[in-house]
């Protein structure tokens, strides 16, 4: 840009050419007055929710109205008093704007569409502000996470790729347990094909592998004659808990309450000890990460919700991650000596309050299954104030096939699945709002989840 060209003070500059960033159009409708049109889903026109984008060039304590005027859909926790979020390159702690700035209504103007708007005075020029939907937990957030873990060279942790996603991007798989039970587990696994040799000589997870070990359950083929067997079989196999979130990129709380578990199973709590030799956990921390890079809400790079991608076989170009982690939960629960106890799969709600969860309604002779599958919403609700026994569901609702829950409890009937929602805003008792959730509240509902599963264990 030449010195002719340059913008003057308060001609606004609006950016989201950044991980995660989100925005499309923006129209100047006055001198004070943006509409901002958030950007579809990658291949996907149908979503639009997400938004995550930088203002710079501001004048001295200029006031301005934004509106965000195309969300896809109207229902939402911003009726309710939920706000966007700001922070800027000097001030970078993420807040809520305060309620009495906030507006979100029928506006005239858009054919009575809902809009979200809000007034904002840009106190420093020098300064370039980010707003945003909700917190932000970019790929790179995780993986200078997981790097800060492995610097700590803990014996009962394991990162491992688990596979790459369309555009190239690690999925991690992170096994913690005992170092008794993760060099069983991995010699297991390496008997039963899961793991090749690579040219470096090291051994690496092998996807082909997952696929023959999982197409083999119960024919016999797995843990064949030979093999190590260090752990009991039957009741006695050992109990493998399967942890995941982010299959949808706009739902952002999710990583946080993830990366709150994972600190919770990684400390050297006396009961985390024993517990860590009980069972065997699988995380899967990001099972989009293509979609969470482009700024997504709810699909992947090629425009799919990979949460209703479950049903497919095996890895494909559509869904490598989400088809690779359902090989994974089969082959384990293959392994005579190993036995997919538990499946939490976690997520964000834009309409509901306090976290809860969803698990499988039986039938028939589903009594005895049911009743073990309410046991430990039960447990979680008892230590955690913001989880809600009232809010979790036992359905079997058609819309959400081809999701996690539904298709791993259908193909393994023993494994007790579910799906953690979490609200983006806050919780709700006997009607009265509790205080906005931050980052910290997340990663403290993460650490309630880790507490209940001690507590069930």
């Amino acid at each position: 840009m030449s010195k002719n060209d340059r913008l003057s003070p308060g001609q606004l500059v609006f950016d989201a050419s950044f991980e995660s960033g989100n925005l499309g159009r923006v129209d100047q409708v006055s001198e004070i007055e943006y509409d901002l049109h958030i950007e579809c889903d990658t291949n996907n026109p149908k979503y639009r929710l997400w938004f995550y984008f930088a203002v710079s060039n501001s004048g001295k304590n200029q006031r301005v109205v934004f509106n965000v005027v195309n969300f896809c859909k109207s229902k939402s926790l911003l009726r309710d008093g939920m706000t966007p979020l700001v922070c800027s390159r000097l001030r970078p702690k993420w807040t809520r704007l305060q309620q009495k700035n906030v507006y979100y209504y029928r506006c005239p103007r858009h054919n009575f569409s809902c809009i979200l708007s809000w007034v904002f005075v840009f106190d420093r020029p020098d300064d370039t502000y980010f707003f945003a939907y909700s917190f932000p937990y970019t790929y790179t957030d995780l993986q200078r996470y997981l790097h800060s873990v492995d610097r700590l060279e803990l014996p009962y942790y394991r990162r491992e790729l688990l596979n790459r996603s369309v555009q190239g991007r690690r999925l991690d798989l992170i096994t913690i347990s005992s170092p008794e039970n993760l060099a069983v587990e991995k010699e297991l696994l390496r008997e039963a094909g899961f793991y090749s040799r690579r040219p470096d000589g090291s051994w690496g997870l092998d996807v082909e592998g997952l696929l023959v070990a999982g197409s083999s359950r119960g024919s016999g083929t797995a843990g064949g004659e030979g093999q190590v067997r260090r752990f009991g079989k039957g009741k006695r196999a050992k109990k493998v808990v399967f942890l995941s979130a982010r299959v949808h990129p706009g739902e952002s709380p999710a990583s946080y309450v993830c990366q709150g578990v994972l600190d919770f199973l990684l400390s050297d709590l006396p009961d985390l000890v024993m517990l860590r030799e009980q069972v065997i956990f699988k995380v899967v921390p990001m099972l989009n990460p293509d979609g969470v890079f482009a700024g997504n809400y709810r699909c992947s790079s090629v425009g799919v919700d990979l949460n209703r991608c479950w049903t497919l076989p095996a890895p494909s170009w559509m869904c490598p991650t989400v088809a690779t982690c359902k090989l994974l939960c089969l082959a384990i629960d293959a392994q005579e000596e190993l036995h997919l106890d538990m499946l939490v799969d976690m997520h964000s709600h834009s309409t509901a309050f306090n976290a809860f969860m969803y698990g499988n309604a039986h039938s028939g002779n589903g009594d005895m299954a049911e009743s073990m599958e309410r046991q430990f919403p039960r447990i979680f609700d008892q230590l955690s104030e913001d989880f809600s026994l009232e809010h979790t569901r036992f359905d079997a609702d058609a819309t959400k096939l081809g999701s996690a829950r539904r298709t791993m409890n259908e193909e393994l009937p023993r494994t007790l699945c579910y799906t953690l929602e979490v609200s983006f805003f806050c919780s709700q008792r006997i009607g009265l709002k509790g205080g906005a959730y931050g980052q910290a509240e997340y990663l403290g509902l993460g650490a309630s989840l880790g507490a209940a599963l001690v507590e069930f264990y």
